[in-house]
């Protein structure tokens, strides 16, 4: 006896496989039957489906004949065949697991499936949820719609209507979109963005939707597009929907677990630590507040205030930051940061900040933002504290010993042709010089001669905006200095990787990654007994490698 399931999938194929070739009534209409039931159908004129074979689909066989333990799509080159092996499964439970098994991923991406679309979220769409679809609108599309709903689709939580098309019918015009839900055969009310539209016919697109405990935020191409806030629970979601004029090309679902607005940080906030933060601003945020404080809150080492709006309350300018402290019911003096601010409402962000032993340093997406020197002690701080305006997605702490400045590292093999130094370390937000030199051994800094004198001045040079590089040597008397100057690669805040070689000829310079100068040897090397650093800097790391 033939199952529903097993005579669905079987259809299904057979029809996809024959549909170019006539199929007979009865298979199409079977599978029309069906087809609102929404797995959509494989475009056999694609050029690249499985195994980056072309398959011209001139025969389809159902092999597996009611063995439960066999599935999966197979191609045969020689007979040129698209075989089935799925013939017992639950239709939905297959679609499903041909789509997330790992084992089908590669091939199904390289698919093109028509619109109607079903993808089952078995696991509902709670908070924290990401969903990602890629795909393309049809040449002639006029709208394309994504819907997550209820197995049936009576309840949709969210319904994504985008028009695409000059006019689609009427008055209604292109170019909009359209957020709603659908409960209880009723329509919401719409929620209307018009302007110019990301989704061009034709071209990919790449939306992702993330389930947030306020709104479903939704972006496309990278770029945070709208937010819709929950109007009826989106724990009955079951089910994506794609239709109308559209390829999709691949859906992906991915789970996270989203943090509560206070982190512990039990072993404290010494130097050379770090805390990576990764969030979003509310869509509709005007401020985000993170403090690094005690456990009661009552005193905050640093207190980390985000304007985002253009107007925060009164005449207080969005787009700016505040840095202070809090101690004894007192707040201190407020160091104010203005101008455009790298937070957008409903995009994602990284901040990390270090302290180190002159202040805190702030990282905002990778970009050194701004310091804050220490008021109070660190030791204060056990907890990072977060206000209600962000959604957090993950913390992590990094702890790491920093050298001691003035640094001396003795070199008892010397420093051959061959060797090198790696020195990994950070510019202090107001430095004014750093120094690094091979020296004699066991003699202070300008005490004894030195092969090699590498100076990074940052205020010697107002006619440049940076830093000015002064190399020379000393052999009783300084010889003449050979400068570099300009914009150079060592800036405010700013973490660096300096290399320095010694090679045949010359002390060869590079900085992260780049060759940077080079000294000409002017001394023996073999003197050379030490390496020092002074200045203003922070040091993680120095490495001394022989040939």
């Amino acid at each position: 006896m033939i199952s529903f399931s097993n005579f669905f999938l079987s259809t299904l194929l057979i029809y996809n496989c024959f549909h170019a070739y006539a199929a007979s009534s009865q298979l199409i209409s079977h599978f029309d039957q069906y087809t609102n039931y929404g797995f959509g159908r494989f475009n056999s004129s694609s050029s690249n489906v499985l195994y980056n074979a072309t398959l011209t689909l001139a025969m389809c066989i159902v092999t597996c004949h009611g063995n439960p333990a066999c599935y999966g799509l197979s191609y045969n080159p020689t007979t040129n065949d698209c075989q089935l092996h799925a013939v017992s499964l639950d239709a939905a439970y297959y679609v499903r697991q041909l789509i997330v098994d790992k084992n089908y991923r590669s091939s199904v991406r390289k698919m093109k499936i028509e619109a109607p679309y079903r993808f089952s979220l078995p696991n509902g769409f709670p908070t924290g949820s990401t969903l990602t679809i890629k795909g393309a609108p049809l040449s002639n599309a006029s709208r394309l719609q994504v819907m997550l709903q209820n197995i049936n689709g009576s309840e949709r939580p969210l319904y994504f209507d985008i028009r695409i098309a000059a006019v689609v019918s009427g008055s209604q015009p292109g170019n909009r979109t359209i957020l709603n839900t659908f409960t209880a055969n009723t329509w919401g009310t719409d929620q209307i963005k018009n302007g110019v539209s990301p989704f061009v016919r034709g071209m990919a697109f790449e939306i992702v939707i993330k389930n947030f405990p306020d709104a479903y935020y939704i972006y496309v191409n990278d770029v945070f597009y709208s937010a819709f806030v929950h109007r009826i629970s989106f724990t009955l979601i079951k089910h994506v929907v794609v239709t109308d004029d559209v390829l999709i090309n691949d859906i992906q679902v991915k789970y996270e677990t989203l943090l509560t607005n206070t982190y512990p940080i039990p072993s404290g906030f010494p130097t050379g630590s770090s805390i990576t933060i990764k969030g979003t601003p509310n869509f509709n945020a005007s401020r985000m507040q993170m403090t690094l404080q005690s456990l009661a809150g009552s005193e905050k080492a640093l207190y980390f205030d985000i304007r985002i709006a253009a107007v925060v309350s009164g005449a207080q300018p969005g787009n700016r930051t505040i840095l202070n402290t809090f101690i004894t019911n007192t707040w201190g003096t407020d160091q104010i940061k203005n101008g455009v601010s790298p937070f957008v409402r409903g995009m994602a962000f990284q901040i990390v900040i270090k302290n180190f032993p002159d202040a805190y340093y702030i990282y905002v997406n990778g970009v050194f933002y701004s310091a804050f020197v220490h008021r109070i002690s660190f030791t204060l701080i056990k907890q990072a504290a977060f206000g209600d305006d962000i959604l957090l997605s993950d913390i992590q702490m990094k702890y790491e010993t920093l050298l001691t400045i003035p640094y001396s590292l003795p070199l008892p093999s010397s420093f051959p042709t061959g060797s090198s130094v790696t020195i990994k370390g950070t510019s202090s937000f107001n430095a004014s010089q750093i120094i690094f030199a091979l020296t004699v051994a066991n003699q202070p800094l300008f005490a004894g001669d030195m092969p090699l004198y590498f100076n990074v001045r940052f205020d010697s040079c107002p006619a440049y905006p940076n830093n000015i590089v002064g190399m020379n040597s000393k052999q009783g008397s300084w010889g003449s200095q050979i400068s570099t100057s300009g914009r150079l690669p060592f800036d405010y805040g700013v973490e660096f990787e300096l290399v320095i070689e010694n090679k045949a000829d010359a002390f060869y310079m590079s900085v992260d990654g780049a060759s940077f100068s080079s000294f000409a040897h002017r001394l023996s090397t073999s003197i050379i007994g030490q390496f020092l650093i002074q200045g203003d800097v922070v040091i993680s790391s120095v490495t001394v490698s022989y040939p």
